[in-house]
């Protein structure tokens, strides 16, 4: 089998193990949610309580309607008790690939997920569900009151609640893209009227059938969006940042290998660094096997240094055989004085 197609299969198997771990623990944290569905289920009811007359409560239609009803609440709830515990598995599966500086953002970006997740469901329970009912409940007449279907009911809370949970993510999501370099903050500032217009739409689309909650999704996400291109360019400078720094730190440990290679192809140098041991006195002390060199020079006679150096005779000058002509005589001869021959 090849290395690639085994590691390939090895992360298939890691990616099932993790996925059950995950599931396990939604499952037991659902049946250890169910006896406390009724709790939730009250905290669920309390903000469309308000525009009800008294007394008035959930109604179902069927008999297992009520079942039904505290199943979903505790599986909701699981959902959310066993948040870390799946968040973690992700995060165990996703870490080997990521890199040293990555790796220290992880978590820290995880955390920052659960406060927005519980900033979002906070924010729709405390300001989008009294509004939404509010509008809804203004058209009752003493001839038309409400009934109020405990399957329906949930459904529209829970499927709004997990809206605005996962719109608070959106500062989150361009973080990361804005860190891939696939989007930067001019990009975003370019887009700005595009990205209005789709919150819109997307407001008209997962919200219910009223200006109120299309408007809170829509205004909403404008003001994460602006945040996110506030931000944007500070995380890009961390990361250049942190680039230089993972740049400085993988050429000293390149040097660091390099230096251990040599050692184990060397193994005569390994301990190059270790101080060396100090000389044995004994060894650098001569050894006395005769007589040393002042006896020596006491014992032998004076000698005259000049019987013992030879003379050295020095050579005769010789004369010049052809002589230069000196450049001041004068060399006309008929100013030069006759020579008389000498006589016999």
């Amino acid at each position: 089998m090849k290395p690639g197609h085994d590691s390939f299969l090895g992360h298939l198997r890691e990616l099932r193990t993790r996925l059950l771990v995950a599931i396990a623990a939604i499952l037991v944290a659902t049946f250890a949610s169910w006896p406390l569905a009724g709790g939730i289920l009250d905290f669920l009811l309390a903000p469309v309580l308000k525009f009800l007359p008294p007394n008035e409560s959930l109604k179902f239609f069927g008999l297992p309607d009520a079942f039904t009803l505290n199943l979903k609440v505790s599986l909701w709830a699981g959902l959310i008790f066993s948040a870390p515990i799946t968040l973690y598995q992700a995060w165990a599966f996703c870490a080997p690939g990521l890199l040293p500086t990555e790796r220290k953002r992880v978590p820290l970006m995880a955390f920052f997920a659960l406060i927005l997740f519980f900033l979002g469901v906070g924010f729709a329970y405390f300001l989008v569900w009294p509004s939404l009912f509010g509008f809804f409940l203004a058209f009752q007449t003493p001839t038309i009151q409400p009934v109020l279907a405990g399957d329906r009911y949930l459904s529209l809370v829970m499927g709004l609640t997990l809206v605005f949970a996962l719109a608070f993510q959106m500062p989150l999501v361009l973080m990361f893209l804005g860190r891939l370099g696939i989007i930067t903050a001019d990009t975003l500032k370019k887009r700005r009227p595009y990205a209005i217009i789709g919150f819109f739409v997307l407001g008209a689309i997962l919200t219910p059938p009223d200006a109120v909650s299309q408007c809170f999704l829509a205004v909403t996400l404008l003001i994460l969006y602006e945040i996110s291109v506030f931000l944007l360019p500070k995380a890009r400078a961390e990361d250049a940042e942190d680039e230089d720094l993972g740049d400085d730190a993988a050429t000293k440990d390149l040097k660091e290998d390099a230096l251990l290679d040599n050692l184990d192809a060397n193994p005569d140098v390994d301990n190059l660094d270790a101080s060396p041991e100090p000389p044995n006195a004994a060894l650098l002390e001569p050894k006395e096997t005769g007589p040393s060199a002042e006896g020596l020079t006491e014992s032998l006679p004076m000698v005259n240094p000049k019987l013992i150096a030879p003379e050295v005779s020095q050579p005769s000058p010789l004369p010049p055989e052809n002589p230069l002509p000196n450049p001041e005589a004068d060399l006309n001869p008929l100013t030069q004085p006759l020579k008389t021959p000498k006589e016999p």
